[in-house]
């Protein structure tokens, strides 16, 4: 949800800065944020099933710990190949 608001927040300042200064078509900033918002949204399942298959009680501890690495790994794992999938073009000139 952190990554979505963000998002937002950036999306509201490239829009701000871009219609004030007249730089680019805004469908270009609109296209690629769709594309990482729905990216995103795959977080929200998959942190459900990590803590489905892990439980914690959210008590600082190993299942604890353990719950959130697993989380933070299978996600990045997701988004990386999200981006591959989609050849987004920023990830691909960086590879």
């Amino acid at each position: 949800m952190t990554t979505l608001l963000s998002e937002y927040i950036l999306l509201f300042i490239e829009y701000s800065f871009i219609k004030k200064n007249n730089l680019v078509d805004l469908k270009i900033v609109i296209h690629s944020f769709r594309k990482y918002t729905f990216i995103t949204v795959g977080f929200l399942p998959l942190s459900f099933l990590v803590n489905h298959l892990i439980p914690t009680d959210m008590n600082m501890g190993i299942p604890f710990i353990l719950n959130i690495a697993v989380t933070i790994i299978v996600c990045c794992v997701y988004y990386g190949i999200a981006l591959i999938v989609t050849k987004d073009e920023v990830f691909m000139e960086n590879v």
